[in-house]
C-alpha cells in the first residue's frame, strides 16, 4: 500500500540562533610585570618580567600622578585621588608591541577599604577616550578587552583607579593609604589564538516552494 504523499509549501522561513554555547579559544599570557622577589621595584620604570609572541616588547610600566610607595616585592601605588569617577591626571601605563588577539588584563588588588574600589582601563586605539572596561577590587581586577580586537604595532594601555572615600584614619602616615598594591603575580595581559567568530547564524528561505515527501509503499 502507497502511503500518501506529503505536500506543503514553504512561503518563508527565518531562523536566528543566539544560543549556541560559545566556543572556547585558547588563552596565552603574553606580557607579565611581576614584583615578587625583587625587594623594592621603580613603580615610575617597572620592566616587564617576561614577554611571549606574538608580543615582540612590552614598555615598562609607569605610575603618573599618584605616589609611589616604598613595599618590597609590590608594585607599590599610593595617594589616588578621592573621587567616584577617574581622574584623567592618574593611572598606570604600560605598552604592548605585536601582532596579537586582545583578551584580558588581570591583576590581585589589595588595599585599604578607604583606598581605590575601581579600576577602569582605556587605550591609545581611540586616545584614551573611552573606557574598554572596568571591574572592581574584588578578588582582583579582571578587565575584558577582547573588543579591541586583532592589534598590530604599539598600543599603550592606561589603568585608573578611583572610588576611594577617605584617608584610613588607622594610618597616622597619610601616604600608608589609599594604596593600590599589584602582588604577589604581578600585573598580567593574555591574548588569544584566535578571534573567536559570531555565534550568531541567520538562514533565509523564501518561497513560495512545493516540498514533496514521504512517497511509497
Amino acid at each position: 500500500m502507497s502511503a500518501p504523499a506529503i505536500r506543503f509549501k514553504i512561503f518563508s522561513v527565518l531562523v536566528l540562533l543566539s544560543t549556541l554555547p560559545s566556543l572556547a579559544w585558547a588563552q596565552t599570557q603574553l606580557v607579565q610585570y611581576n614584583p615578587a622577589g625583587l625587594g623594592h621595584v621603580d613603580e615610575t620604570n617597572f620592566p616587564a618580567t617576561s614577554v611571549t609572541a606574538p608580543v615582540t616588547s612590552a614598555g615598562p610600566m609607569a605610575l603618573v600622578g599618584a605616589t609611589p610607595g616604598g613595599s618590597s616585592n609590590s608594585y607599590d601605588a599610593r595617594l589616588w585621588s578621592h573621587a567616584l569617577t577617574p581622574n584623567l591626571g592618574e593611572y598606570i601605563e604600560f605598552s604592548v608591541t605585536g601582532t596579537w588577539n586582545a583578551h584580558s588584563i588581570t591583576h590581585p588588588w589589595f588595599n585599604s577599604s578607604f583606598g581605590p574600589k575601581t579600576v577602569s582601563v582605556r587605550s591609545s586605539v581611540d586616545s584614551y577616550a573611552t573606557d574598554i572596561a572596568t571591574d572592581s577590587k574584588s578578588g582582583g581586577a579582571n578587565l575584558d578587552i577582547s573588543s579591541l580586537g586583532a592589534l598590530t604595532g604599539t598600543t599603550t594601555f592606561r589603568l585608573y583607579y578611583y572610588g576611594g572615600t577617605a584617608t584610613d584614619p588607622q594610618f597616622p602616615d597619610p601616604s600608608a593609604t589609599d594604596v593600590v598594591f599589584i602582588d604577589p603575580a604581578g600585573l598580567t595581559v593574555f591574548g588569544v589564538d584566535e578571534i573567536p567568530p559570531s555565534t550568531d547564524i541567520q538562514i533565509t528561505k523564501t518561497g513560495p516552494a512545493s516540498v514533496v515527501a514521504g512517497s511509497g509503499s
